[in-house]
């Protein structure tokens, strides 16, 4: 695993996270993904990650699952009963998560 540039890249505030996004190069994607992809097969790496940039790669990555409900269904574009019933099962997803967080630091 590369970490010569990992400290230099880390944004220091939520400002510099936010304006940053037109600098981002498809490069720069890609090797965050393959570090990503190990951490996600990997606790040792994900660990690693997380005691260099505080970032918890696996937990991220895992959370990503309650953007699947947004795929099904897309042809109602946001309307009718097909929306509500989404936001629904978006919000009980989210909750999940919480708990599952929750439980973790416990």
């Amino acid at each position: 695993v590369r970490t010569s540039s990992i400290r230099e890249s880390v944004p220091t505030s939520e400002d510099d996270r936010q304006g940053d996004d037109g600098r981002v190069t498809d490069r720069d994607v890609l090797r965050g993904l393959h570090i990503a992809a190990s951490a996600a097969c990997d606790e040792e790496v994900d660990a690693f990650v997380r005691n260099k940039t505080g970032l918890r790669l696996r937990r991220f990555l895992a959370d990503l699952m309650v953007l699947e409900t947004l795929r099904d269904g897309d042809s109602d574009q946001g309307q009718g009963q097909g929306a509500r019933r989404k936001r629904a099962t978006l919000r009980h997803l989210k909750q999940q998560v919480r708990r599952s967080r929750q439980v973790e630091l416990e």
